[in-house]
C-alpha cells in the first residue's frame, strides 16, 4: 500500500480576523458587481491604498458566461505594481463575461486590504467602477469560522446591526444551507438582526450606501447586547459581604 501525504496549509489570519470592510477586501468575502457595458476593461487592484497589479477583462456577447471570478490577491501576485496589462494590446486574450452577468471580486489569501478600481482599457478613460465606493444593485458577501456575535454599520448611514455566528449544529450539509440576504440603506438594515450558522453566508443587498463595516463585538459587549426573551425580567442579587475578627 502507498502511503499519500498531504500538505494542508492553514491561514491563521482566518481564526483571528475580527474585522470585515467592503473597502479593503480580504478572505471570506467578495464583492459581486454587475458587468459594465460591452467593451475592454483594466482592472487596477490597490493594496492599502497601494497599486499592487493590474488585469484585464472583456464584457462581450461572444459566448461569455454569466460570471466571471477575479482573485485580486493573485493579480497582485502575477503582475505586481505594473501600470498596464498584456491584454490591453491584445484584448482578445482577456477573459470574458455577458453584459447581463457579473464580475465577482474576492481574495484568496494573505491578509487582505484590497480595492479594485475598474475603467476602459484606454488612455484617459474614467472609472467605472471603484470598490472602495458600493453602488446600488453591488453585492457583498461574506461568511464567518469563528462562533462570535458581529456589529455591523454603515459609515455615512444611520442603521446598525447585528450578526449572530452560532457553530454549525451536527449533521448539517452547509452546502444545502441558504445565505441570508440582508438590505442595506440610509435607513438601516432589513433584517437588523440575523443569525447564521459557521460556514454560512451573508449577503448584503446595496440601496444607497457605499461601505459596509463588519467588527467582532467583545464577550462583555455581547452579553450587554442580548436582549432579554419575552416577558423575562432581570434579577439582581445582592450579595453580603461580613467582615472577618
Amino acid at each position: 500500500m502507498t502511503t499519500v501525504k498531504r500538505s494542508v496549509r492553514l491561514n491563521r489570519r482566518l481564526l483571528t480576523t475580527s474585522s470585515f470592510d467592503s473597502g479593503a477586501l480580504g478572505p471570506l468575502v467578495s464583492l459581486i458587481h454587475r458587468a459594465p457595458a460591452p467593451g475592454t476593461y483594466q482592472a487596477v487592484v490597490l493594496r492599502d491604498g497601494q497599486r499592487a497589479g493590474t488585469t484585464c477583462f472583456r464584457v462581450t456577447d461572444d459566448k461569455a458566461g454569466t460570471q466571471l471570478n477575479i482573485d485580486l490577491a493573485s493579480v497582485a501576485l502575477r503582475t505586481g505594481a505594473a501600470t498596464r496589462c498584456a491584454c490591453r494590446e491584445h484584448p482578445e486574450s482577456a477573459p470574458a463575461v455577458s453584459p447581463q452577468g457579473y464580475v465577482l471580486f474576492h481574495v484568496s489569501r494573505g491578509a487582505g486590504g484590497y480595492a479594485v478600481v475598474v475603467g476602459e482599457a484606454k488612455e484617459g478613460s474614467q472609472a467605472v467602477f471603484d470598490s472602495r465606493a458600493l453602488t446600488d444593485g453591488d453585492l457583498f458577501a461574506l461568511s464567518f469560522i469563528v462562533p462570535a456575535t458581529y456589529a455591523v454599520t454603515s459609515p455615512g448611514g444611520a442603521g446598525q446591526g447585528e450578526i449572530q455566528v452560532a457553530p454549525i449544529p451536527p449533521g448539517t450539509n452547509l452546502r444545502a444551507v441558504s445565505p441570508v440576504s440582508v438590505d442595506a440603506s440610509r435607513d438601516g438594515f432589513q433584517p437588523a438582526r440575523v443569525t447564521v450558522h459557521v460556514g454560512q453566508g451573508v449577503a448584503f443587498r446595496i440601496r444607497s450606501v457605499t461601505r459596509i463595516v463588519i467588527e467582532k463585538r467583545s464577550p462583555a459587549a455581547s452579553r450587554r447586547a442580548a436582549p432579554l426573551a419575552p416577558g423575562a425580567r432581570r434579577i439582581l442579587r445582592r450579595v453580603r459581604v461580613r467582615k472577618l475578627r
